[in-house]
């Protein structure tokens, strides 16, 4: 069964070629119409379609979009040729009336055509398109195993077509109506045709068949042309199956997209880890890990499906807190080291003899506690407390150390008296973090001042007479 009878049948009443792929055709056949008529075909629609190795010899008469091989073309046209007289009102042309596809190595008789101009093809002269004359026009066409030299004007000396076994595919759906393909046509052996089918959202597609073998598991794939052949793309029902979601363990995290699905049906799943957790994987009844994602997307199996979501315990970062005694020489702390954020922290202060605890503070000198036992809750910072510890003295005690110091609070000068005229004198001013801000020294007096250009605050006033340290005293500064 050869091709070319059925298109010149279908010429005859103004054959439109819609994505098909036309080969090895021609066509003799005078034909008549108003718009897109052509020698072999009126009208080419889709930018897919090819038609190769094709001639026309019949005229050609039409009102509009009139050609001799073709009336509009908007496909790929190759090494095909027309020859017949073409007549019209408007967009006419010897090989093309209207062109917006691609023509190549495709030609036309301008002298038997009558037309000497086209949209599309090449021009030659009938001397140049005919046995021998035309073997430097059809430069690159296959006459060892498509074309033919018409050596007996069989042919008006033009090119003929060798014989070529057409095959018929047909391409179907099953169950009907559940999808549309397309590929359907008639094709030269080992020739390649693309078949396709659209998906369907209520069925799974199972692939594409032969005589029952499944030939390929794409919605569209590359046949190759071995004879005739019917194609079936197999579909069936999309199941609805089950989702369920665990944490493991139960406690450690939450869980969310759990319920029923179409199977092929996208699924996002997420997991929430809980406090002082972390997500580690997605891992399915075997254990074995299937995603590291905590939103994690797949498509919904064939089945139901159980799916743990593994969490894992972190320890809770840690803080520093650090115990700092005020004076140095006033006692000593207990409790200093790193805790986690809200771990009960117990704290203790036990002061040196000739002393006692006051009270707890923080860097802001704001007063924590007066006891000298002390709990709170570590924050999530680190953090420094100080023990302030007094000497016990009264006036009575100062002037015992030979010293009398005032006034308490001071504003912007100290003064101190010592009972006697001592050598040497050392006054040194600190703050509560140990932080030397001054320091005095005077020689054979009695009485001196220190000049206090200090933020309002409590301050440490150190007094060593010949090098010994006799006193630390606690100053209020108020202004």
């Amino acid at each position: 069964m050869k091709s070319i009878l059925i298109l010149v049948l279908i010429l005859i009443m103004g054959f439109k070629l819609t994505g098909q792929n036309a080969h090895y055709n021609y066509s003799k056949s005078s034909v008549t119409g108003t718009e897109y008529v052509g020698g072999l075909i009126g009208y080419s629609p889709a930018d897919t379609a090819a038609i190769t190795n094709s001639y026309a010899r019949g005229s050609v008469e039409g009102s509009r979009y009139v050609g001799g091989f073709i009336g509009a073309n908007n496909g790929m046209i190759l090494n095909s040729y027309s020859t017949g007289q073409v007549g019209g009102l408007g967009d006419l042309g010897g090989f093309a009336g209207q062109n917006s596809g691609n023509i190549e190595f495709s030609y036309w008789d301008i002298n038997s055509s009558g037309i000497s101009f086209s949209d599309g093809g090449e021009g030659r002269s009938t001397e140049n398109m005919t046995y021998p004359e035309y073997m430097e026009t059809f430069i690159g066409w296959d006459f060892d195993a498509i074309w033919s030299h018409d050596l007996l004007a069989e042919n008006d000396g033009y090119p003929l077509l060798k014989p070529v076994e057409v095959n018929r595919i047909q391409t179907r759906v099953f169950p009907p109506n559940v999808a549309v393909s397309s590929g359907d046509g008639f094709y030269p052996k080992n020739s390649e045709v693309v078949v396709s089918v659209q998906g369907s959202a209520d069925y799974v597609f199972l692939g594409w068949f032969e005589n029952g073998e499944l030939l390929n598991n794409s919605l569209s794939f590359t046949y190759q042309v071995d004879g005739h052949a019917t194609l079936v793309a197999r579909f069936r029902v999309r199941n609805n199956h089950q989702l369920t979601l665990e944490a493991l363990p139960n406690t450690a995290g939450t869980v969310l997209g759990e319920g029923t699905y179409l199977e092929g049906e996208e699924v996002e799943i997420i997991a929430i880890p809980a406090e002082n957790h972390r997500f580690v994987h997605w891992q399915n009844e075997d254990g074995d890990a299937v995603s590291t994602d905590s939103v994690y997307l797949f498509s919904m199996p064939a089945s139901d499906l159980l799916l743990f979501a593994l969490f894992q315990k972190e320890d809770p970062a840690e803080y520093t807190l650090n115990l700092v005694s005020i004076p140095e020489l006033g006692g000593s702390v207990i409790g200093a080291g790193d805790y986690p954020e809200g771990y009960e922290v117990t704290i203790i202060a036990t002061p040196q003899d000739g002393f006692r605890f006051a009270h707890w503070m923080d860097a802001d000198q704001e007063v924590l506690s007066a006891d000298s036992v002390y709990s709170f809750n570590m924050p999530a910072s680190d953090l420094i407390l100080y023990a302030l510890f007094e000497e016990v003295t009264s006036v009575s005690d100062l002037f015992d150390y030979m010293v009398l110091i005032y006034p308490n609070p001071a504003t912007d000068y100290l003064f101190l008296e010592f009972h006697q005229i001592h050598n040497k004198v050392e006054v040194a001013v600190f703050n509560l973090q140990g932080q030397l801000l001054n320091q005095k020294r005077v020689y054979n007096t009695q009485k001196t001042d220190l000049n206090l250009p200090y933020p309002d605050g409590i301050y440490l006033i150190s007094i060593r007479l010949n090098d010994e340290l006799i006193l630390e005293h606690k100053v209020l500064i108020s202004r």
